[in-house]
């Protein structure tokens, strides 16, 4: 049987998601082991200590977060952190090495795609299609109905 690590899956993960790779990027495996071997994943938009106390209980030992885990979006601010003993940043990094979690930032791979992925995540949920000129050059657009900015706003709170 093969095992399947943290490292390798985000691997897997940005070779399929049809973008071009970057020289530098901030994806990677930011908290935790990079050799955790997965057992469970759970994605989200920001790995809170809530999100990652709830991707624990569901048995998920590996967190894709979009944004980055400790509000730096290029994690230059952890060393400082650390040094500092931070408790907030401390807390979170004893919560994730103690859950066994590693944390991968998935955010580049999702922004080189064309369509951008976030654009095209948010127009599927709201049930709208990118207009795919403008996709196409980077900038988001979907044509709707016309309709009330009440309408609208009381579309997107659902």
């Amino acid at each position: 049987m093969t095992t399947l690590t943290a490292a390798a899956l985000l691997s897997l993960i940005s070779a399929a998601d049809g973008a071009l790779p970057r020289p530098s990027t901030v994806d990677g495996v930011v908290a935790g082991d990079p050799g955790t071997v997965v057992a469970g994943v759970a994605v989200t938009t920001l790995a809170t200590l809530d999100v990652l106390d709830r991707a624990a209980a569901a048995g998920a030992n590996v967190v894709i977060t979009h944004e980055a885990p400790f509000y730096d979006h290029l994690g230059a601010a952890n060393d400082d952190l650390e040094a500092e003993q931070d408790p907030v940043y401390l807390a979170k990094r004893a919560f994730i090495a103690g859950r066994g979690l590693a944390v991968c930032h998935y955010h580049d791979g999702w922004h080189r795609r064309r369509p951008d992925g976030v654009d095209e995540g948010v127009a599927r949920a709201l049930g709208w299609a990118l207009d795919p000129e403008p996709a196409a050059a980077g900038v988001a657009l979907c044509t709707v109905a016309p309709t009330t900015l009440g309408a609208l706003a009381a579309h997107v709170a659902t």
